[in-house]
């Protein structure tokens, strides 16, 4: 951004990085565009990185939005634009409300291993509560 707060033009090689990113996901954003400008090759290379899995196209497109939408919805992420985004294009492919939500359900179960460790430490400290324990109930 220059001085009086105006984006720069972006130059021929952030126009070709553009261009690439969208033409395999089909999409942009304002977020995407503040990464290549900050720093194109990084951006280079996540875009390459991350496009694998697209390009293969293993999985229906339907399918591949639905774990999208698990990936931006998981509790270390939760990236509502991403959601919002990958819901939409899930649905746009294909995927009823029902499979958004079994996507969004299994997403949810991540964070299930944090209480399972939190009880690991309990025991280890001897402080695990029961229960059918009266203490433990208040």
């Amino acid at each position: 951004m220059s001085e009086a707060g105006e984006t720069r033009p972006l130059t021929r090689a952030e126009e070709d990085l553009k261009a690439r990113y969208v033409s395999s996901r089909g999409y942009w954003s304002a977020r995407m565009e503040r990464l290549m400008r900050c720093d194109p090759e990084y951006f280079a290379a996540y875009t390459a990185l991350s496009g694998v899995p697209i390009q293969r196209q293993s999985l229906p497109p339907k399918y591949a939005e639905l774990i999208f939408v698990g990936i931006n919805l998981v509790v270390p992420h939760l990236y509502g634009d991403g959601a919002r985004l990958h819901i939409r294009k899930a649905l746009a492919e294909g995927a009823t409300p029902e499979e958004v939500l079994e996507a969004m359900q299994i997403a949810s179960l991540v964070g299930v291993h944090s209480m399972h460790l939190g009880l690991d430490i309990l025991e280890e400290l001897g402080r695990l509560p029961d229960a059918g324990d009266d203490d433990a109930q208040q």
